[in-house]
């Protein structure tokens, strides 16, 4: 069984030297470190830190997917949330998750350049998500369910969930979780 808080404690705990890691290796050129802090901090749930980490990852890659993709989905949230309040009749909220949603459509092109065709397409489904066409999210969900299989998938399964309510929402995140135990996504 998955213990998820054990596993974020530890994330939590490699933040810090994560860090020091991919500072000393930015002379070097090298984004990897700061990709790998990024992931962590947003698993961690740090997402200050893990915007700054993958900003400076896409100084040194800008067109590395990991970053494209990453930035995107954070636009993507943050975008949501923004869209909540807009929800809450807040002309500010309605402005910004606009803003943050048309960051999230341009990192999302960018990611899906160059990428295994699996990832192109969450890339797609993800930019449908975006602009808030959840059919077309569902359909290409469904599609790219019967075209791949594996790890990568419990993305579509993840989108499912957030479409859906109530034991269908529980359905779908046991899925992705099924497909890769350690999906934190799928756990919150």
């Amino acid at each position: 069984s998955v213990n998820i808080r054990e596993k974020i404690a530890a994330i939590e705990r490699a933040i810090p030297r994560l860090r020091e890691v991919a500072i000393s290796a930015d002379a070097e050129g090298s984004a990897d470190p700061w990709i790998l802090l990024g992931m962590a901090a947003y698993f961690a749930g740090d997402f200050r830190q893990a915007v700054e980490a993958f900003g400076e990852a896409e100084k040194l890659a800008p067109n590395d997917f990991t970053v494209c993709f990453y930035l995107a989905r954070m636009c993507l949230e943050r975008s949501m949330q923004a869209r909540m309040s807009a929800e809450r009749k807040s002309t500010v909220g309605a402005e910004t998750s606009k803003r943050l949603t048309e960051r999230a459509l341009s990192y999302m092109a960018k990611a899906s350049k160059g990428a295994e065709a699996l990832d192109q397409h969450v890339a797609e489904a993800n930019r449908a998500f975006a602009v808030g066409s959840h059919n077309e999210v569902r359909m290409s969900c469904e599609f790219g369910l019967k075209q791949f299989s594996g790890v990568g998938t419990e993305e579509y399964w993840n989108l499912l969930g957030f479409l859906s309510r109530g034991e269908e929402a529980v359905r779908c995140y046991t899925a992705a979780l099924e497909i890769r135990p350690h999906y934190a996504w799928a756990c919150f």
